[in-house]
């Protein structure tokens, strides 16, 4: 029967995507990392569920979001290296969302995710931070999408559906931390190697990536750490500004990564996407708010694994 007017319409538990570029599960603290990069994140996580075996369907950006956007493998989606886009056939969690009452927003910061590519289709609010001349460098793009995500969440009403996706581009390469994360990390190995300056991705430290006077693999293991400790704070603020509007309580929130990335494995450096190793593969999935009380699971779950997830947790059926 339809509702009718003046019909009191059940609350909409928020649902909220925070994605953070080319961070590897095994170099994070949270998941038994020697350093302590993830503190604050450690601190929430043991309020939620941690996924141990956590894997992204496709190790490079695009196709990355394409699964988590569809639930669809590129067999389903279309996806693929000749047309690599979000094709408009496939229904995405913001158009279902949208659909059923939800408010949606999304502060993005990689062009791999611009809304030309089919990425802001459901999307009432898409904010490309690369696109805003004001912003001057990623850092500046990384605290603008912290402050505007949280201003989203305190415009909204009690009991009103939103969903939110944020996604910054750090710890992608180059490793520029910002101060004081820049000097987090400075011990070196006993095994340092002297990295050759090369082209490509293999055998030593690409040409666009090689800073004059580092050549030691520690210089770019430790500026890459230390910006997932900065990813970490400005999670931190995120977090504590959503259970201080008192919408962790009732939303589902999700924290993971499009990929990993190579720091050496396999002779394959500061990149991604060219193998199928752990490093690039194994990415964090760790549930937060209403549905996720203290968990740490080896069940075996990946990027395809958002949409349906978010889904169920909204009540909303599957397209």
């Amino acid at each position: 029967a339809a509702t009718k007017p003046g019909a009191e319409v059940k609350e909409r538990s928020p649902v909220i995507l925070i994605t953070i570029d080319t961070l590897r599960a095994d170099h994070m603290g949270v998941y038994g990392y020697a350093r302590d990069t993830t503190p604050r994140l450690a601190q929430w996580a043991a309020r939620g569920a941690v996924f141990e075996q956590a894997y992204t369907y496709w190790p490079k950006t695009r196709g990355s979001f394409v699964a988590m956007m569809t639930g669809r493998t590129a067999g389903e989606s279309g996806y693929s290296s000749r047309h690599p886009e979000l094709h408009a056939f496939n229904p995405t969690l913001a158009e279902t969302l949208q659909k059923q009452g939800y408010d949606t927003a999304a502060f993005v910061d990689n062009a791999n995710v611009a809304g030309s590519l089919g990425f802001s289709r459901g999307f009432k609010t898409y904010v490309e931070m690369w696109a805003e001349a004001a912003l001057k460098d990623e850092v500046a793009r990384t605290e603008a999408i912290t402050k505007r995500g949280i201003e989203y969440v305190q415009s909204k009403g009690k009991g009103e559906g939103f969903f939110l996706w944020l996604h910054y581009v750090n710890p992608h390469a180059p490793y520029t931390p910002p101060a004081p994360y820049d000097t987090a990390f400075t011990d070196r190995p006993k095994k340092d190697p002297v990295l050759k300056v090369v082209d490509g991705f293999f055998g030593g430290v690409s040409k666009q990536w090689a800073i004059p006077g580092k050549r030691l693999l520690s210089d770019y293991v430790n500026a890459y750490d230390g910006e997932i400790a900065y990813s970490d704070a400005q999670l931190d603020i995120v977090l504590r500004a959503l259970d201080a509007a008192g919408v962790l309580g009732r939303a589902t929130v999700i924290v993971t990564s499009d990929h990993g990335e190579s720091l050496g494995e396999h002779d394959y450096y500061f990149d991604h996407g060219a193998n199928l190793f752990d490093p690039v593969q194994r990415i964090p999935f760790i549930v937060l708010g209403r549905l996720a009380k203290g968990i740490r699971s080896e069940v075996l779950v990946s990027t395809l694994d958002i949409m349906p997830t978010l889904l169920d947790a909204a009540r909303v059926s599957f397209p």
